[in-house]
């Protein structure tokens, strides 16, 4: 219903602009053509303060219309960015959505996949706050639409001109000046082709005063964006996937038998039926022999309730687990025809009743629900004739909407003794009693008669004893985050020409003050954990103790309460430390039964008790002053003159925030901890300069060279001094041919984030313990494969186990951990002790323009070549999980980040933060070519203009040497899914009249490896399929066309992804976003100029 009132609201708003622009337009106009002049005046192009011809920056410098992003159809700017190969992983709105937190809709600039925090993006060559805490990421959909001209982008290290963080380049939005007239742009696009929308509403309006030496304009947008879940997404719905069918013992890695196969409509049973759980028995499980290991050996304790105990239809038991109807009912477990057939827990099948894989089991949204206003107005003064004054003010507040996966728990059904309550084992896990007042009978009785077998390795019964327990597992309500951020920032500053002073010519100067600050605030909901256990602990109140009615469903703590017991509070060990938790007062009093057992138990006032939210804030600050002048120095040789710059900059950077503790109030939640954000801050001052030297001009050596080079002094309050430079050139030849090259230091200071962000709560989700034998027997890798039996068992050693086993599944030493829920509990914080990264950049690239072969044709290449050291990097828990291991010896310093356990080799614990030692490389060639001609008259009729323009990357090299232990050891990504080796972007114009365009753009993208080619020779029956390893090229194509209705009046409409290109199906439920994730939608837009 939401969306076909916008689809209604937004119709009618476009249609009442274009009535209103119709009527307003005058009956006839006359156009004016536009006079071509005969030489380009000198201008400050991004990459440079000092003036000069555009045809001949030595920088590789990408240039975007404002048309090129109207045209897209797109709803946010990021999106038309992130399909610009040098910018395709930046983070989209899609990237924001699910297990993260406190990031809601930003869109992030991220050039060569370096990291938004290495990109530096400029509005008009100045600073601006970021808007993710505790760092300089600037969100670019926070710049309002309208007022932006140009948009620029140079690759490599430019801190010797901007400053830190210019690492693997700049973005520069170029705004509007000088604005007359009023516009307005309307525009409705599908966000997703079931019919979510995205509507914006954006006006600009200027004016020039006193003669035009006074220009000021007001710009104001709204926009919104629907809500998008997985399940409205129809290729999740499909929800393919590849499962294991088959292992293959450690002697024979080819047995013919696919290990991996691909379904449709997959099915999981890791927590029953989407809202109704499923309740399986204790059961032990019957190993496969070793000679076909596709299910391990695996123990049950009888005094724990290890997730082994709990294994879903075992070939051995396959009546072990019930599902419910939506009425609480019990119901019989049904596979799909196809189930899973490797694994110790066997949950996946096509079809059956289980969760669908791609849409139930993961995240809700995919995209956010989000609402955006911006506002900006600014001003230009000519003071004199050579002094110029400006300023701006800027407005924009976000609000964004989110639903991760919802709450996740193990309820372990026990019988208690009299008077007692179940305990709480952690966020995920807690116990309630086989007495429920909603269990099935006939589950109940199920459990009190279970007896489990007991197997040795060789899958033979050793005993049977009873073992009345069962586990039910349950996803619950919902987790989400709403997050309101507000964003303001104001400049003011002065410029002008001095003329001539001293030695320097043509002088030119401009000093300004920018001031931002970005205030955020994320209110996260999720379930009191103590709440949640005493409403489902539900009991039958026979007589009627607690509030008069014999046969009413109470929650245990109030039938203790009324009976005169005390209920005792929950004591909750984590990591070996004891808390306890209070299960008095409103715990009790207000306490209302919930029915864990099939959809539908939660009532609204049931939701309100055990719901829990939290509210985190956080705040950026800002402040730049900037002052740099710039002119011409001799000219000796008659190259032409030598251009100089020189400036000087103060910055600083501050971050507070409150942390999640503050709302906690010593309640046990499924939430993340995490402390206060102390004010924190740090400054800088630098002073720079630069110096151009034509070398010649119209000498036997070519047209034209020149060499140029910057450098920047800067002191900071936290790493004290740093220095950078870049030195660079460009030779003419002839007319048609240029080439440039460039070499570059630059630094990135650690933000205040990373080296000051206190030690909060946070989870590994979905671990997987890479020294598990089933994980090294599937591992495809070889060498990977034996680093990891040795690494580890020297791991088990120092652990006091050294009888564990690595290398096979059926040996009864075999180390096959169960994780239970997935997650592993962990602390993330900052390091003060970080130090800047440094990096160091080479380009060379030539610009040829043939006209003698074809007219207005332009080809440009630029190779690049960036290598950063001392990167700054967090390692997640997996990822440091797997490096101890991975290499050719034990990566103790990795290592020491976790704490396994002595008893059973888990690891318990983590300490994740960021440290100084990475090194990072991207080598690549951009390459861009563009025609256009008019088109012949055939039939008497003219056909009028064809245009074609071709940008696109060639990937070398992307790799990233994580590994403390061996800084060679690189970790691989180009050619890797999201790293394309090859991506261009097509775009064909033809514009038969004046008025009229209609525009193709093509998206290609190279087929990505999965798995390397070379480790499956050691494998062959991995794959039913060797498509399987690759992603498969990947073409989108999208039509649009403009028409000038009027002279004031532009329509657009158009449809991206026209022919609904989706990700390939054994990627399974992907978010790689370089993919098209949301099928074909169409767009539509107006823009209106009454004046």
């Amino acid at each position: 219903m939401r969306n076909t009132k916008s689809l209604l609201l937004s119709s009618s708003l476009l249609a009442g602009l274009s009535a209103a622009a119709f009527i307003g337009a005058a009956p006839t106009m006359v156009m004016a053509q536009s006079a071509s002049p005969d030489s380009i005046d000198d201008v400050i192009i991004t990459g440079s303060r000092i003036r000069r011809d555009p045809t001949n920056s030595p920088t590789p410098l990408i240039q975007i219309s404002q048309e090129e992003v109207l045209q897209s159809g797109e709803v946010n700017v990021i999106d038309f960015l992130a399909d610009i190969p040098a910018l395709s992983t930046s983070v989209v709105p899609e990237d924001t959505t699910g297990s993260n937190l406190n990031d809601g809709g930003l869109s992030l600039l991220s050039l060569r996949a370096l990291g938004s925090v290495r990109t530096l993006t400029l509005v008009d060559g100045r600073r601006h706050v970021g808007s993710s805490p505790g760092t300089l990421s600037v969100d670019v959909d926070t710049i309002p639409r309208l007022l932006v001209a140009s948009t620029e982008i140079i690759t490599g290290g430019a801190a010797a001109v901007y400053g830190a963080d210019a690492v693997s380049g700049v973005v520069n939005f170029i705004l509007k000046t000088d604005f007359d007239g009023l516009e307005i742009d309307a525009s409705v696009a599908e966000i997703n082709q079931d019919g979510q929308l995205g509507e914006r509403l954006s006006v600009l309006w200027g004016q020039n005063l006193l003669d035009g030496r006074l220009n000021y304009y007001v710009s104001g947008e709204y926009q919104r964006n629907d809500e998008v879940l997985d399940s409205d997404v129809d290729w999740r719905r499909e929800s393919w996937g590849l499962i294991s069918n088959d292992v293959d013992p450690s002697s024979a890695p080819n047995d013919g038998v696919p290990d991996l196969i691909l379904l449709r409509d997959v099915r999981t049973y890791i927590r029953g039926t989407n809202f109704g759980g499923v309740t399986i028995l204790s059961t032990g499980v019957q190993p496969s022999p070793a000679s076909d290991p596709d299910v391990p050996f695996g123990t049950c304790s009888a005094t724990t309730f290890s997730s082994n105990c709990f294994s879903l239809a075992p070939a051995n038991r396959l009546d072990n687990g019930f599902l419910y109807t939506d009425t609480g009912a019990s119901q019989a477990v049904v596979f799909g025809p196809i189930r899973q057939g490797a694994g110790f827990t066997r949950n996946a099948s096509n079809g059956g009743l289980g969760q669908v894989q791609n849409t139930e089991q993961g995240q809700s949204s995919r995209l956010p629900e989000s609402t955006n206003w911006r506002f900006q107005s600014g001003f230009n003064y000519d003071l004199t004739d050579s002094i110029n004054l400006f300023g701006e003010v800027k407005y924009v507040e976000e609000e964004t909407y989110d639903a991760g996966q919802r709450v996740f728990q193990d309820m372990n059904i026990k019988a208690f003794t009299p008077g007692s309550v179940g305990a709480i084992t952690g966020t995920t896990a807690f116990e309630i009693g086989v007495d429920n007042a909603y269990l099935p009978a006939n589950v109940r009785d199920a459990i009190l008669a279970n007896r489990r077998d007991i197997y040795n390795s060789a899958g033979v019964i050793t005993s049977n004893v009873a073992d009345p327990r069962a586990q039910h597992k349950l996803y619950g309500p919902v987790r989400n985050q709403l997050n309101n951020r507000d964003l303001q920032r104001y400049v003011i500053g002065a410029r002008g020409e001095a003329g001539d002073i001293g030695f320097f010519r043509d002088v030119n100067w401009e000093a300004a003050y920018t001031y931002g600050e970005m205030n955020n605030s994320n209110r996260e909901q999720a379930v009191d954990v103590v709440r949640y256990q005493a409403a489902a602990d539900a009991v039958v109140d026979t007589l009627g103790v607690v509030n008069g009615r014999a046969g009413e469903i109470v929650c245990r703590v109030q039938l203790l309460q009324a009976q005169g017991t005390a209920v005792p509070n929950a004591n909750v060990t984590a990591s070996g430390v004891t808390t306890t938790y209070s299960r008095q007062g409103d715990v009790i009093n207000k306490c209302v039964p919930i029915r864990v057992f099939g959809a539908g138990g939660f009532s609204p006032e049931a939701l309100d008790y055990l719901s829990a939210a939290i509210t985190v804030t956080d705040q950026n600050k800002q402040h730049d002053f900037l002052t740099f002048a710039s002119g011409d120095l001799w000219d000796f040789w008659g190259a032409g003159p030598i251009g100089a710059s020189i400036g000087y900059e103060y910055r600083k950077e501050i971050t507070s925030g409150v942390g999640r503790d503050a709302d906690t109030a010593g309640r046990f939640l499924f939430l993340n901890g995490g402390g206060d954000f102390a004010e924190a801050s740090y400054d800088t001052n630098d002073i720079f300069a630069e110096l151009r030297v034509p070398l010649f001009v119209d000498s036997w050596l070519g047209r034209s060279a020149e060499i140029s080079g910057a450098y920047r002094h800067s002191d900071y309050s936290h790493v004290g001094k740093q220095d950078t430079y870049s030195v660079l050139a460009q030779w003419r030849p002839v007319d048609q041919l240029m080439f440039r090259a460039s070499t570059a230091t630059a630094i990135r200071v650690p933000n205040l984030g990373e080296t000051n962000d206190p030690l909060g709560q946070t989870f590994a989700n979905g671990f997987s313990d890479p020294c598990s034998a089933t994980v090294i027997n599937n591992l495809a890798d070889p060498q990977i494969r034996t680093n990891r039996i040795a690494n580890c068992g020297t791991l088990a050693v120092a652990a006091g186990l050294p009888n564990l086993v690595f290398n096979t599944t059926a040996d009864p030493n075999s180390y096959l951990p169960n994780y239970g829920s997935g997650s592993v509990s962990g602390l993330a914080g900052g390091n003060p002790l970080l130090k800047p990264e440094t990096s160091e950049s080479f380009t060379f690239g030539a610009v040829w323009t043939p006209d003698y072969l074809l007219p207005n044709l332009a080809i440009i290449l630029d190779y690049y070549d960036i290598e950063i050291n001392d990167a700054i990097a967090s390692v997640s828990a997996q990822t440091a999980a797997n490096q101890c291991v991975s290499g050719d010896q034990v990566n103790t310093p990795i290592c020491l980040t976790q704490t396994r356990s002595t008893s059973n080799f888990l690891v318990t614990s983590f300490i994740q933060s960021s440290r100084n030692y990475a090194s990072l490389t991207a080598k690549g060639v951009d390459f861009t070519a563009s025609y256009g001609f008019d088109l012949p008259s055939w039939f008497g009729m003219d056909w009028g203009k064809f245009s074609h323009a071709l940008r696109g990357n060639w990937l070398i090299e992307q790799n990233d040497y994580v590994n403390i232990a061996d800084p060679t050891d690189a970790s691989i990504f180009a050619d890797t899914v999201g790293m394309p080796r090859v991506r261009f972007l097509s775009t064909v114009n033809w514009s038969p009249t004046p008025d009229l365009a209609f525009t193709w753009k093509w998206d290609w993208q190279a087929s990505q490896e999965i798995d390397d080619l070379n480790n499956l020779t050691a494998n062959l029956d991995r794959y039913e399929d060797l498509r399987y390893s690759q992603t498969g090229d990947f073409s989108q194509h999208d039509f649009s066309v403009r028409w000038q209705a009027r002279d004031n009046v532009t329509l657009r409409a158009g449809v991206v992804n026209a022919f609904d290109a989706e990700p390939a199906r054994w990627l399974g439920g992907t978010s790689a976003d370089n993919f098209d994730l949301f099928g074909r939608r169409f767009f539509l837009s107006v823009n209106y100029r009454p004046f």
